[in-house]
């Protein structure tokens, strides 16, 4: 069963130039000790990890300033050690949460988060955009044939707009990810 709490606190890893999404994998490599450390922690006490997008991916030491408010809690799925001090980390994002508190920076960077749920204003404003997004992605689809059929079904059955932006996400520039990783 996968960890789930109203309020956690759990370790972070700052990702540079890369954004995590509910209900999709993302694959990466560490080298910092600040995120090595937080792994570790995160598998010695079998809970999920917290991934955040820096902003300025440039940055080598990070604090509260270095990032928004909206992460994602995910699942470790794989590790391998590889050569020079790299590791690479499967995840899979398994849902939002929002920064309540950065607890510590050292020896790892550990939040207190809380989950987030999208937050629909005006119900018949977001079925017509949800719509007008699945057109556009089914065109996108058409015209990319190298996405596969398995991609286009899977959105076209989609029909939740959060999970559905999540699926899309990877498509998107790193700079779009990052605002979008923002809007519930």
């Amino acid at each position: 069963a996968f960890y789930k709490e109203d309020d956690m606190r759990l370790p972070m890893i700052a990702l540079r130039g890369l954004v995590a999404f509910p209900n999709t994998s993302l694959q990466f490599d560490l080298k910092r000790d600040v995120s090595l450390k937080a792994l570790n922690n995160a598998m010695e006490n079998h809970t999920p990890i917290f991934l955040m997008p820096q902003s300025n991916p440039l940055l080598d030491e990070v604090d509260k300033g270095s990032f928004g408010t909206i992460g994602t809690i995910a699942e470790i799925k794989h590790v391998i050690n590889l050569p020079g001090a790299v590791t690479r980390v499967l995840t899979e994002g398994k849902r939002r949460g929002r920064v309540l508190e950065f607890e510590q920076f050292s020896p790892y960077i550990s939040v207190e988060i809380e989950e987030v749920d999208t937050i629909v204003s005006d119900a018949i404003a977001y079925e017509a955009v949800f719509r007008r997004a699945k057109d556009l992605a089914s065109e996108y689809v058409k015209q990319n044939p190298k996405l596969g059929a398995d991609i286009a079904k899977l959105l076209t059955y989609c029909d939740e707009a959060g999970a559905f932006c999540d699926m899309i996400s990877h498509t998107l520039p790193h700079k779009y990810k990052f605002e979008l990783i923002e809007q519930l």
